[in-house]
């Protein structure tokens, strides 16, 4: 899927189109790029977990094989009508997560779910600091908020943006339902100052992103190898979706995020675009690292290991397809000869 700009500015959604409805769509833990897959590892079996955003219930198909007591939500009536026969919640609510009258007329106990997941969610909101408002009284102490984001710091955005194109899409980090747009920096400061409101704290642990290579930055990759070498400076610009972990601790507890915080930003693309790239330093290093740390190497080595393994099952796949297709022709010519026997 094309998850950055679109070619042409497709601002106005289609009308009546569910277009997250996937009923083919799997869960594998494996899986090293996925947020799904990466998300649902912190999730322990037999837990209470809320599913916001249930849509067309991918994650509550995989939380019920955990044997997790899960409950659904979502602001739209037909997703949670479509969802109903499927027996996949203990409860289905239909909320605005940004309306708190709603939210405290549909959940009355208070701190009562291990897990809450915000999958894809607070980018569709207005007010996503009124939505984590109304949501964190539903956690339990010491409880978690899986969240997933699109990752507006992608090279494929602001490299379009350069250019003057910023063309909203009907899906990927430029879906033309998104209200807000984050970096990891943006969403770490976003939490940072929301905690200084709360009676409890929020730790935000970031734990990595989903990658991949739209057409256009291909292209860059491509033709342009210099601009491609200085893009890498930023560490997510091929992250489509940010994927953090905020727990619920008391307040004056040490929160790990806040070293995050205190890493100064690094300009250094601004400085390396005064310099040949040769004659960069900074830049030689970088490259020298692939700009990518230990955890970041191996989890991309699993993801190749990851898909070398799934293209040789399909592969296999297909022979025994072909294999079979053979048998079939085979009985069907013995068919053809016994038919054409029996008419004579």
């Amino acid at each position: 899927m094309e998850y950055g700009n679109a070619k042409w500015n497709s601002l106005i959604p289609k009308q009546n189109e569910n277009k997250y409805l996937d009923e083919s769509y799997q869960i594998v833990l494996d899986n090293p790029n996925a947020s799904f897959s990466l998300l649902s590892k912190e999730v322990t079996p037999n837990a209470k977990v809320l599913d916001v955003g249930c849509s067309d219930g991918k994650w509550g198909r995989f939380l019920k094989t955990q044997n997790c007591h899960v409950w659904g939500m979502d602001i739209d009536p037909e997703a949670l009508k479509y969802l109903e026969p499927l027996s996949l919640y203990e409860k289905l609510l239909c909320c605005d997560l940004e309306n708190q009258e709603q939210m405290q007329a549909a959940f009355s106990q208070k701190e009562c779910f291990d897990f809450i997941g915000c999958f894809d969610v607070l980018e569709h909101t207005t007010a996503p600091t009124t939505a984590l408002n109304n949501l964190l009284p539903l956690l339990k102490k010491n409880g978690k908020l899986l969240i997933s984001v699109p990752n507006i710091s992608n090279a494929d955005i602001f490299l379009n943006l350069m250019c003057g194109r910023f063309n909203y899409s009907e899906k990927g980090i430029l879906d033309n339902t998104h209200n807000k747009f984050f970096t990891k920096y943006s969403f770490l400061q976003w939490i940072s100052d929301l905690n200084r409101d709360l009676p409890y704290a929020l730790d935000c642990e970031y734990i990595g992103g989903t990658f991949g290579y739209t057409e256009y930055l291909e292209e860059v990759k491509k033709h342009y190898p210099e601009l491609y070498s200085l893009i890498q400076f930023n560490s997510e610009f091929n992250v489509i979706q940010l994927l953090f972990v905020l727990t619920k601790k008391d307040k004056g507890s040490k929160l790990l995020y806040e070293e995050e915080l205190k890493n100064p930003f690094y300009d250094g693309m601004l400085e390396a675009f005064q310099t040949k790239i040769e004659e960069n330093s900074a830049l030689q290093t970088m490259l020298a690292q692939n700009n990518i740390s230990k955890n970041e190497r191996e989890d991309y080595t699993n993801r190749i290991s990851f898909l070398e393994k799934e293209g040789q099952n399909a592969k296999q796949n297909w022979q025994q397809c072909a294999e079979q297709l053979d048998l079939a022709n085979k009985s069907w010519q013995q068919c053809a000869e016994q038919l054409d026997a029996a008419n004579k």
